[in-house]
């Protein structure tokens, strides 16, 4: 079976994309009590960067309708 994603495939598959992968990351955030939230924000833009964190943050909202983390 070969890859879905948008560079090997066709046709790809949703799941394969980058905006897919940031709301199911969101969503799982979003799970966690506040501290959990916050730390784990911390920890992306440790690794990945301010923007990558803001991206986060933003979609967290999004997903669940909030204001604030």
């Amino acid at each position: 079976m070969s890859c879905l994603c948008a560079d090997c495939s066709p046709t790809p598959s949703q799941t394969y994309s980058a905006a897919h992968k940031l709301a199911c990351e969101a969503r799982h955030v979003a799970k966690k009590d506040r501290q959990g939230r916050l730390d784990y924000i911390a920890d992306i833009k440790k690794r990945r960067g301010e923007d990558a964190a803001v991206a986060l943050i933003a979609q967290i909202m999004r997903e669940t309708g909030r204001k604030t983390l």
